[in-house]
């Protein structure tokens, strides 16, 4: 949000007072597992088996992270490569194949839990010839998805073939775009409330798959009802993250068709028990102009 204060300090000029500059901070988190996950924390078969998936995604404690192998079997050459094709890949979903034959083969132990936005993971690289890690130096290597979450998920209809079409929408995932195509309950599944409340999402773990069906066949557009205006019909496929999956009945794991529908975020906050929603300013004021641009054009 953006504030204009050009007439207070003219004001402040007049009465000969002098202009000071206060930089905003930036608050850190205070949450103990939060700060572990940014920086990286290894895990135990057992903790494995702790992570509790929300809306398929892994989860920890209230927040999603990434799952990858910090000491793969990949030269410095490798790592440093953009993105790294012959580096490990790096997991969104518990569901996952992969992720789920190396808990079996009790090879889980391997990963590293943490949450990053800059698509960076921190690894050792090995010698290729003495095939010795070297752990004095870390990568900020770029890895590549998952096939096998990808598919899990079907992001943007991602199918089971691995052809080169395939290939090249994994080499090429912008993760800034997939976050914010899968927020709310992405990052952290507490985004959208101001409370905390582990019990509310319980969501299914083809959660996910099933919002991305909806938008699709609503083409990212709103199904609720605006106040006095009728329906609301506001499309934001420029805003996935506006857009909702509501469950009519509150049961946020009945998924039946005739219990879901997609709502922005405004028409979503004004369900039963959905007040105390968390809607950013931005969100409201976009969705509140789109909404007199189709009152106008009809």
């Amino acid at each position: 949000m953006s504030v204009n204060f050009n007439k207070l300090d003219a004001a402040l000029k007049k009465m000969g007072g002098a202009l000071r500059k206060f930089p905003i901070k930036k608050i850190k988190s205070t949450d103990p597992i939060e700060i572990k996950i940014k920086k990286g924390v290894s895990i135990s078969r057992g903790e494995f088996d702790k992570i509790k998936p929300v809306a398929g995604f892994l989860n920890v404690e209230g927040h999603h992270a990434f799952l990858y192998i910090d000491q793969p079997f990949a030269s410095q050459e490798d790592l440093e490569e953009i993105p790294s094709e012959n580096g490990p890949r790096f997991h969104i979903v518990k569901e996952c194949k992969t992720l789920q034959k190396m808990h079996k083969d009790k090879r889980s132990d391997r990963y590293i839990l943490i949450q990053n936005i800059n698509g960076e993971f921190p690894c050792n690289p090995r010698d290729p010839l003495t095939r010795i890690i070297d752990t004095k130096t870390k990568i900020p290597a770029k890895l590549l998805a998952c096939h096998n979450c990808m598919m899990q998920l079907d992001y943007l209809g991602f199918s089971s073939k691995k052809n080169y079409s395939q290939r090249q929408q994994i080499r090429n995932l912008d993760l800034n775009k997939f976050l914010k195509h899968y927020n709310p309950f992405f990052i952290d599944s507490r985004y959208y409330r101001k409370f905390k409340d582990e019990d509310r999402g319980n969501y299914s773990v083809d959660h996910a798959k099933i919002r991305d069906r909806l938008l699709k066949q609503t083409d990212y557009t709103c199904q609720g009802s605006e106040l006095g205006t009728g329906k609301c019909d506001v499309q934001l496929k420029d805003h996935p993250e506006w857009l909702h999956m509501h469950h009519i009945n509150g049961r946020s794991g009945d998924n039946s068709p005739r219990n879901i529908k997609i709502l922005c975020i405004s028409c979503h906050q004004r369900q039963p028990l959905h007040e105390k929603m968390n809607v950013p300013a931005r969100a409201i004021n976009e969705i509140a102009r789109r909404r007199r641009k189709i009152t106008n054009e009809n």
